[in-house]
């Protein structure tokens, strides 16, 4: 046997030694859901992964609107921006988000994000999922009445 036909044999023995250690060390630490797992899977789980969307991250670009607490009044339609987030090297948490619904009126939303536009109705009661990459954003409301209320919560 030469040695250029050794080489796949030899590469594919190196595969294989790898793959069982890879598999022994998973089982060993708890792969299999074992409670012996040292406290890794819950330290893992722990790690946050998204920060909430406030109403303080929302600058308002263009329009007639007043926030007070967690609430949004927006009279006709206004654009907001999500600023850029994450800090350095975009470290952080890589989403903001939050659900926001609809007390009273019916409006439009607008949201762009990653560079893709999203557009949804919404009436009194309804509510919907925001969510902001670390590039941010925009978001428009549209709102059918005279005014609407809008509510901005933690999302889930």
């Amino acid at each position: 046997m030469g040695e250029i036909s050794r080489k796949p044999v030899i590469a594919a023995i190196v595969c294989a030694a790898v793959a069982l250690l890879v598999w022994g060390l998973g089982f060993g630490l708890g792969a299999g859901g074992n409670s012996h797992a040292g406290g890794w899977q819950e330290k893992l789980s722990a790690i946050q992964t998204s920060q909430t969307l406030t109403l303080e991250d929302l600058s308002l670009q263009e329009g007639s609107c007043s926030k007070s607490g967690s609430s949004l009044t927006v009279q006709g339609a206004c654009t907001f921006a999500v600023a850029k987030f994450g800090g350095s090297f975009d470290l952080g948490p890589p989403t903001k988000e939050a659900t926001l619904g609809v007390l009273g009126g019916a409006v439009e939303l607008k949201a762009q994000t990653e560079g893709v536009w999203a557009t949804q109705d919404l009436g009194a009661g309804d509510q919907t999922h925001l969510t902001f990459g670390t590039s941010g954003g925009l978001l428009t409301v549209l709102c059918a009445a005279i005014s609407c209320t809008l509510v901005l919560a933690p999302g889930s």
